[in-house]
This record gives C-alpha cells, structure tokens and sequence, in this order.
C-alpha cells in the first residue's frame, strides 16, 4: 500500500466543534434582561398615567362639574354648590321645589347663599338650609333641624353641600332609607366614590359614623323598626361642647338612657 492509499487520519484539533461559548449575549440572555426591562418601565409609564388621568378625571368631575345626579326623578335631585345663575337653570330644568343646603348660612358664606336665595326665588323654589359638618359626626340639634325640614320639604328637592359628596351623599341614603323605605345597604350606596366622588376616609368618613352605629343598634335589636330619625330620637345624643340638649321638634325632651 502506497503512501497515496493510507487512509488519512482526520485532525482532531480541526473537526472538534470551537470551545462553546457561555457569554449572556451568545445564548440571548442579555437581550432577554433588556426586553424585560423595558416591559417593567413600560409598565410603570402605563400605570403612571393611568394613575394621573383618573384623579384628573376625579378632580374635574368633583371640583370642574356639578356632580349632579338624579335620585329619584320627579322627588330628589343632588349636586354640587352652583353659582346663582347655574342653580337656577337647574332647579327650573327639575322644576324644583326644595333646594336643600348641606352648608352653613352665617354671614361668612353670603359668597353662596345670597346668590342662591336669589336663585330659589326665581326659580319659585323655598331654600332650606340644614347646616351638616364633613369632618366630625352630626350633632343632634343640626339632625333635628334635618329631620325636621325632611319631614315638610316639598317635592321635587334638589339637595347639595359643597362638593355634592359626602354630605349630600349621608342625606341622600337617610332620605331613601327613611321616607322611601330603600334598606340601608342599597341607601349607602349614595356614599360611593363611582360616580358621587366620595372617599370613605379621611375627614370624609365622619359622615359614616351616624349610619354605623344605626346598623349597628338594628343588629342588635332585630325586633325594632325603628328608622334612622326614630332612633336619632332617642339614642343620638353627640352635641357641640357646652350646649345644652333641647327638645326634640316634637317637643318631647328626650334624653340619654
């Protein structure tokens, strides 16, 4: 056998596939790592301004609008504080008979009562005034006052307090629940953030206190039906510092147990 018919013998050092390579950028790691990351700050930049367009959504339908919303059509109306002109479209609009204010009517706010005196007289609608806090509880003299007014308002009414939230959303549900028989879970919808803007805490969950402690005495006296302003009546008894308890407007002078 010539030289020219020995088989040859391969190199190994040739055929052997090169040293593999376990850098992140040849298997795709790297690229992998960047991709994830740019997902995560995408992510970020979505939630971020889906964040910052609700509140500004929130901000123009609570301070920018009139929150107004319809109750029960023909009997109540809420909204927000109007200036004179806008409450009186309104109120002719809903052919109102009632307009219902939540604020306080000391000389201090002449900026709204005067206008919307005004605006009830022209509108030939009587304006109450049944002053209610945000930040603390009812006291019993402001729920008398409230009951009150309920007991005689007529139809329709169109209730509002500043923002026409939490106020006008604690009056709503006692009106549904009290003189339309709504039972309370269903009434409490009238303090919702969709679509009234109310924030249950906070100053603003103080308005929760007086349907909290009511719920509470109904569970615990299956037996008794009696309704928010019954049980006002004869077991709310929270006052401003140093006034005196008066008769309720029935003129029975109720005190604690």
């Amino acid at each position: 056998m010539n030289q020219e018919q020995k088989t040859a013998v391969p190199d190994l050092a040739l055929t052997f596939p090169h040293q593999p390579d376990y850098t992140p950028r040849m298997w795709g790691y790297e690229n992998r790592r960047l991709t994830h990351k740019r997902a995560w700050l995408a992510g970020m930049a979505l939630g971020v301004t889906t964040i910052v367009l609700l509140f500004a959504i929130f901000a123009l339908h609570r301070w920018g609008g009139n929150n107004f919303h319809v109750v029960r059509e023909n009997e109540w109306y809420r909204c927000t504080q109007l200036d004179g002109d806008d409450m009186e479209v309104l109120a002719k609009r809903y052919r109102v008979k009632t307009l219902l204010a939540l604020r306080g009517a000391n000389p201090d706010d002449n900026a709204w009562y005067e206008p919307e005196a005004r605006a009830a007289e022209n509108a030939g609608a009587k304006l109450v005034v049944a002053k209610l806090a945000t930040s603390r509880p009812p006291w019993r003299s402001e729920l008398r006052t409230l009951f009150q007014e309920l007991d005689r308002v007529e139809y329709p009414v169109l209730v509002h307090c500043k923002h026409g939230s939490d106020r006008t959303g604690l009056v709503s549900a006692i009106w549904l629940h009290d003189y339309r028989g709504v039972p309370l879970d269903e009434a409490r919808g009238q303090l919702a953030l969709l679509p009234y803007m109310h924030f249950s805490f906070g100053d603003a969950a103080a308005v929760h206190k007086l349907l909290n402690e009511y719920e509470a005495w109904q569970r615990a006296n299956p037996g008794d039906n009696s309704n928010i302003r019954d049980w006002v009546k004869q077991h709310w008894f929270i006052e401003k510092e140093g006034r005196a308890l008066e008769p309720w407007y029935d003129g029975v002078m109720y005190k604690p147990d």
